[in-house]
C-alpha cells in the first residue's frame, strides 16, 4: 500500500529543474501557489495551466508517475 503513494517521492533524472537549488524550487512553488489565489479569470488559470505544462515537460519525469501520484489525492478533486 505505501508503495502506491508516489506524492513527494523523488525521481531521479537529470533535468534543468532537478538541478537547482532546493530553496530556488521552494519559493518558486510558493510564488505559484500564491499567484493562483491572488489572480482570478480564465486566462490567468490559462497562462498557469500552461505553466504548469512546461515544467512538467522540463522536469523530465513521466506524466503517468506525477498522475499515478494524484490518484490517491482523487477524492478531493
Amino acid at each position: 500500500m505505501i508503495r502506491d503513494i508516489t506524492i513527494g517521492q523523488f525521481y531521479q533524472t537529470d533535468s534543468a529543474l532537478h538541478s537547482l537549488d532546493p530553496r530556488t524550487k521552494i519559493i518558486g512553488v510558493l510564488v505559484y501557489i500564491i499567484s493562483l489565489f491572488l489572480f482570478n479569470g480564465i486566462s490567468v488559470y490559462a497562462i498557469a495551466s500552461i505553466f504548469l505544462l512546461s515544467m512538467i515537460i522540463i522536469s523530465r519525469v513521466p506524466v503517468s508517475f506525477m498522475l499515478k501520484g494524484m490518484r490517491s489525492m482523487l477524492f478531493l478533486l
